[in-house]
């Protein structure tokens, strides 16, 4: 090939990459300077905003406040009066708890300990009496049967002499949750139900993890049943987990409310505005902010002309949102219009009615 040198060929692909450059930049569509678009505009203004996060949630007792009824002893379950979501007065009957052979027997052990403490102390007294046997002697067995009655106590309280008992709620609420079923086997202190007190006073929230860096405890929420939308409650953020549920991937925030919202059903959902704290800056619009894959950005009208400036949005409240970025208050950015701008063309500004 007549003329070809190896060593010129970056010197041609640079020179091709430049040419290609500048037919590029020919073919750029310019702003067509016969063209006026007619937007609406509005002033940057300086203010402070209050803004609020909206979340979601149940309703909830007091972690505090939730009662756990458990097997006073060995046994095996008879009978379960109550389902999940029942609502139960206190001292009614929940269950019914056969007892154990094991749990009899260490009441009958506990017994025949209890009877033999108090005949040894019977003649032991009767033997000082006669000043056979030394005061020391006797105060020990007045100890011995003293424990001796306690622990036989013990076991009575708890039902063991009975052959079957019946375990009744603590306290008046509704059921959240029944751990047997009739027929179980099961040890002393496990757990039976689990019930939630009638005057339930907490919210349990889910809030996106980019809001929780605005959280705190003591925070005000205005809380909304989702079946009764014109009733409201009040209350105050008392606990903020650390962590992100894995199941709804947002991190749960406590709210109790500030009186009892009566008859509110566990489980009902709850719309929940927490107000946070005021917040001030330059604040447009919310509608003239617009996105592309690059982030947020505005127009501003500059003698006629309508000029792109990347801001990064902050705080919002009633459709105005404080951003940072190259404005200033008095810049007019536009509202309407907007969508269909490009940088450096020209608009003019029009009355609402007009566009």
């Amino acid at each position: 090939m007549a003329g070809f040198t190896p060593g010129r060929l970056p010197a041609l692909a640079v020179g091709f990459a430049v040419a290609l450059g500048q037919c590029a930049a020919a073919q750029a569509p310019a702003p067509d300077a016969s063209i006026v678009a007619p937007v609406l505009v509005e002033p940057v203004r300086e203010k402070t905003l209050h803004p609020s996060a909206v979340a979601f949630g149940k309703v909830q007792s007091r972690p505090a406040d939730l009662a756990s009824v458990t097997a006073p002893h060995d046994g095996i379950i008879g009978k379960v009066y109550v389902r999940t979501g029942q609502s139960v007065t206190r001292d009614e009957p929940i269950a019914q708890l056969m007892v154990a052979a094991a749990a009899e027997e260490i009441y009958q052990k506990a017994k025949t300990a209890a009877d033999f403490a108090k005949a040894k102390l019977e003649r032991l007294r009767y033997l000082w009496s006669k000043k056979v046997v030394t005061r020391d002697t006797l105060d020990q067995a007045e100890i011995a049967y003293k424990n001796a009655q306690a622990a036989l106590t013990a076991q009575r309280k708890i039902g063991a002499q009975e052959s079957q008992e019946t375990i009744e709620a603590p306290i008046s609420g509704t059921v959240t949750a029944v751990a047997v079923s009739e027929g179980d086997r099961i040890q002393q202190n496990a757990k039976i139900i689990a019930l939630s007190p009638s005057n339930v006073r907490a919210v349990l929230l889910g809030v996106e993890a980019e809001d929780i860096g605005s959280l705190r405890t003591g925070m005000t929420a205005k809380l909304t049943p989702a079946f009764a939308p014109g009733t409201s409650y009040s209350g105050k953020i008392t606990g903020v987990n650390a962590a992100i549920d894995p199941s709804t991937r947002l991190v749960d925030v406590l709210v109790e409310l500030d009186t009892s919202p009566g008859l509110l059903p566990i489980g009902s959902y709850m719309r929940g505005e927490i107000m946070l704290d005021p917040a001030r800056g330059l604040a447009v619009p919310r509608e003239a902010i617009l996105y592309d894959k690059k982030g947020s950005y505005v127009f501003v009208e500059k003698d006629g002309v309508a000029r792109r400036l990347r801001v990064n949005p902050g705080a919002e409240a009633d459709d105005i949102v404080l951003v940072r970025g190259p404005l200033k208050a008095g810049d007019e950015v536009v509202v309407q219009g907007n969508y269909e701008l490009t940088d450096g063309m020209k608009i003019k500004k029009v009355s609402r009615a007009v566009r």
